[in-house]
């Protein structure tokens, strides 16, 4: 009896290893399914990755798979970010979990603490992204592009942040902290040179203690 129609059989090839019975027979009628993706990247990889999972022929398989196949998961949020280039959150959001009732199929959302994302980690990421802007000299509307949230969108990881974000609340904070930062460095200074240290033009300047 031929398998049930499935949407995401299109993602799987027929191999040509048969499956074995209990009894040990085989049949030319049951063969292991291999995802596309996963064979293409092993050819790629010269076969130093390691070959892909056999997949029984069956709807409930194929989305079992799917849901842990690395490869399917990008292609999901790259296509995603196209559609809706908002923010990466609510790309990684968008990404879809295939339930496992019947053929006809659900989308699920995934939360962030799916992927083991803290705040401080977060709070890091944008201060790297604030500094990769001023040192390349990008405009502020560069974080809107969608070249640039496909480019983030492969970060499972972390938020892209709004334009709004990124020039207010996120500014705001790592300014702060850089003034902090430069405060205590010259506190330092000034105990280690056993006197005044006064920051006047862009120069360090020692003032000797009267």
């Amino acid at each position: 009896m031929p398998a049930p129609a499935s949407d995401e059989r299109k993602h799987f090839g027929k191999s040509q290893i048969p499956i074995v019975q209990k009894d040990g027979s085989v049949s030319e009628k049951h063969h292991w399914w291999i995802c596309k993706k996963c064979q293409a990247d092993h050819v790629n990889s010269a076969g130093n990755l390691a070959a892909p999972a056999l997949v029984r022929d069956r709807a409930d398989a194929y989305r079992s798979h799917l849901k842990r196949c690395p490869y399917h998961q990008r292609e999901l949020i790259v296509e995603s970010a196209v559609e809706e280039p908002r923010s990466t959150i609510s790309l990684v959001r968008s990404v879809s979990s295939i339930s496992s009732s019947g053929s006809a199929t659900a989308k699920r959302q995934k939360r962030m603490s799916d992927f083991f994302l803290s705040v401080e980690d977060q709070r890091s990421f944008e201060c790297d992204l604030l500094e990769f802007q001023s040192e390349c000299a990008l405009p502020d509307y560069f974080i809107e592009r969608t070249s640039t949230k496909m480019l983030f969108a492969r970060m499972l990881h972390f938020e892209l942040p709004t334009r709004k974000e990124l020039g207010g609340r996120i500014l705001k904070i790592n300014a702060e902290n850089a003034e902090l930062a430069s405060n205590e460095s010259l506190r330092e200074m000034q105990e280690d040179t056993e006197g005044r240290v006064n920051f006047i033009s862009d120069v360090w300047q020692n003032v000797a203690r009267l």
